[in-house]
């Protein structure tokens, strides 16, 4: 019995301890090598967001390395650890497979938020060229590089031999701190058509992409390039799914390669800054040596619009570039063109400019609602009406590159269009809600004739629908109600308000009931008199009260003379009140003191009648 009871009390610990495990860690590890020994051991096991501070070297990083292998470890941010060398490593250095990931588990984690303090990534001298993550590390979100590593120089998988082969990146949604200038060649470059990698986030700071820098990644289907750029390589984005037909470039870029997608776009726009075009594609007998140079515009019904004066250089172009182009050149520069090899074999035509451009002010939406914006461009034949779409809060609206926008959720999304020729913008503001399921209102009301009701309708659900509401009355000769559901009582009788939702077209009744008003007997006018010293009051309706006041009123303060000037006159005014009566109207009289003669009824009339007729006023005897 008694080992019964202490098996019990064992699990029974066991479980609390389990439950005592934490999920979500931070941790600041100011001495490297010691993390192991921060983290208790049951939160080893069980924790599935950590966050390192301080300082790690290599065996700290093999140890987290076991919690994504062994454990339960999905997200990891050390963006504030600084690495300590390990070996001849360097100081704040992402060492080779870092977490020391060699199978057969394949740890999957949801982030990974490298440190900012990394400077750079170490790769193996050997042909066998490793890099900071095994191929068999498989990460949804990773966050990297910065100010301290302006250039990215190596890849984070590494790749098997100088031939090209390269390992399959393993990452789905990649973001590249600001700071970063550079992306060297073949840095996220992987295996010929590796489904991962997704999308990239560039940094405003970015300058330069490299050769095949993301090359093979074919499920890249869209890229927003930072208007930093200055140049994009050859095949930087070969073999990605990106294939615009329309090419915007960066407002700053210089140096641009034809090839650097997969294939050429129909369309391109040039910004003033460019200097270099490569419109050709290296042709070669073997993987290593390079064979010639194949134009790739020649013979090709393609539109440019530039907006370079001066014709900018065509590296490797022949006199027939641009045989079939159309190109749209600016204000006084057609002549140029036209004289330049080989812009000269195109047709030239002079660029009308954007002036202005408009969206509707607003406009109201319910979730999985599509619909597309009505842009205008002034003059209405510019030239280039292409736009660049954008939305303030994409979690609530989405918009497509074609001006469709698509609601999401509840709330408000600015849409902006921009203008590629000019740069001009123009908002839209949209509301969206969720659509309406019903609608509540009061079923049953009494007005009487001439009064006014205002009827607080409201669409379901509380919150997040429109509350847009029309009304209708059955008959107006009795009740009318205008749009903002305020009731107006005509005459006696009964009808009934319709309140309907703009959405859905629900609808609630409320029944009304105009009523006669009941007019009450007035009490009569009364009457003032004045007699032997009194004031009196007298009304034909019995059993009221007398509402008066008499003016001007005494007054109180200071004098050094001890004179007072009162007043010659007096105003009194009456009204009679009585219940189930209204109120009578307002007699008045007004009292001369040069006529009123005895006022205390000593026969005399003299300065004694003054005080007594204050007295009166004042309310005393």
């Amino acid at each position: 019995m008694k080992k019964t009871l202490l098996s019990l009390v064992c699990v029974l610990c066991g479980c609390l301890n389990l439950f005592a495990q934490a999920t979500s860690l931070t941790i600041d590890c100011q001495t490297p090598g010691w993390l192991s020994s921060i983290i208790e051991y049951g939160n080893q096991q069980s924790v599935t967001d950590l966050t390192v501070t301080g300082y790690l070297n290599s065996t700290d990083f093999e140890f987290i390395g076991t919690l994504m292998q062994l454990h339960s470890l999905k997200r990891l941010n050390i963006e504030q650890v600084d690495v300590v060398a390990s070996n001849a490593d360097g100081q704040n250095v992402l060492p080779l497979n870092m977490f020391n990931i060699k199978g057969p588990n394949r740890p999957h984690l949801e982030k990974v938020v490298l440190p900012l303090s990394v400077t750079s990534i170490l790769q193996s001298p050997t042909v066998e060229k490793e890099g900071c993550f095994s191929k068999l590390l498989t990460v949804d979100t990773l966050v990297m590089a910065g100010a301290a590593m302006p250039t990215i120089q190596n890849s984070i998988y590494g790749k098997t031999s100088s031939g090209g082969t390269y390992f399959s990146s393993r990452i789905k949604y990649l973001v590249i701190r600001e700071g970063v200038e550079s992306i060297s060649d073949e840095c996220f470059r992987t295996v010929s058509d590796n489904p991962y990698l997704q999308t990239v986030v560039f940094p405003s700071t970015l300058k330069t992409i490299g050769k095949y820098a993301f090359m093979g990644n074919k499920s890249i289907n869209k890229l927003d390039l930072p208007n930093s750029l200055i140049e994009i390589q050859i095949d930087a984005f070969k073999d990605t799914s990106w294939n615009p037909d329309t090419l915007i470039l960066p407002s700053f870029i210089k140096n641009f390669y034809v090839t650097a997608f997969n294939s050429p776009s129909n369309v391109y726009f040039y910004p003033s800054s460019i200097q270099y075009i490569d419109n050709t594609r290296r042709v070669y007998y073997d993987n290593l040596h390079e064979y010639g140079n194949e134009d790739l515009t020649i013979n090709k019904k393609i539109e440019i619009h530039i907006e370079k004066i001066i014709p900018p250089e065509i590296k490797y172009g022949t006199v027939n570039t641009f045989n079939q182009a159309t190109i749209y050149v600016p204000k006084g520069a057609v002549e140029q063109y036209k004289k330049t090899i080989p812009w000269d074999k195109a047709t030239i035509k002079e660029e009308i400019l954007v002036e202005e451009v408009s969206l509707e002010e607003s406009k109201i939406l319910y979730v999985g609602d599509n619909t597309k914006l009505q842009l205008k461009i002034l003059p209405i034949e510019a030239t280039n009406q292409k736009v660049n779409w954008g939305s303030s809060n994409a979690n609530v609206v989405e918009v497509l590159d074609d001006g469709t926008i698509k609601a999401i959720a509840y709330g408000t999304a600015d849409i902006t269009a921009t203008t590629v020729n000019g740069g001009y913008k123009a908002t839209c503001s949209i509301n969206v809600f969720e659509h309406t399921t019903g609608i509540e209102m009061i079923d049953k009301i009494s007005i009487p004739i001439d009064e006014t009701y205002t009827l607080n309708a409201h669409t379901l659900p509380l919150s997040t629908s429109d509350n847009l509401i029309t009304y209708k009355s059955s008959n107006n000769e009795i009740a009318s109600v205008d749009s903002q559901g305020i009731v107006t009582a005509k005459k006696k009788g009964d009808c009934t308000i319709t309140a309907t939702s703009v959405d859905g077209g629900y609808t609630a009744i409320c029944e009304v009931t105009i009523t006669q008003p009941v007019v009450l007997p007035q009490c009569a006018k009364p009457t003032i008199a004045y007699n032997n010293g009194k004031l009196q009051f007298s009304c034909d309706t019995e059993d009221v009260k007398y509402v008066y006041a008499i003016t001007p009123k005494a007054t109180s303060g200071e004098s050094t003379s001890g004179t007072i000037n009162l007043g010659t006159t007096f105003t009194v005014s009456v009204y009679a009140t009585r219940e189930g009566y209204s109120d009578s109207d307002t007699a008045t009289a007004i009292i001369d003191m040069s006529t009123v003669g005895d006022v205390n009824g000593d026969g005399l009339i003299s300065i004694a009648d003054v005080t007594a007729l204050v007295n009166l006023i004042l309310g005393r005897n």
